[in-house]
């Protein structure tokens, strides 16, 4: 059986403050530095900014 990987852009997943936990909290479990960075360059790319807090009131 062969599994098919999809691209998926991370302005579309990250589009709540509940998936923008449940992404970081991910990356935490990791406990690896490289992957914990790069999960927050995907929350940069996704257009994320401190004041979306706000805006989803977390």
């Amino acid at each position: 059986m062969t599994n098919k990987l999809t691209t998926v852009d991370p302005a579309e997943v990250l589009s709540s403050c509940e998936a923008i936990a449940e992404f970081m909290a991910d990356a935490f479990e990791t406990c690896d530095v490289g992957h914990i960075a790069h999960a927050l360059g995907k929350l940069c790319v996704s257009g994320f900014e401190a004041s979306h807090v706000r805006q989803f009131e977390c």
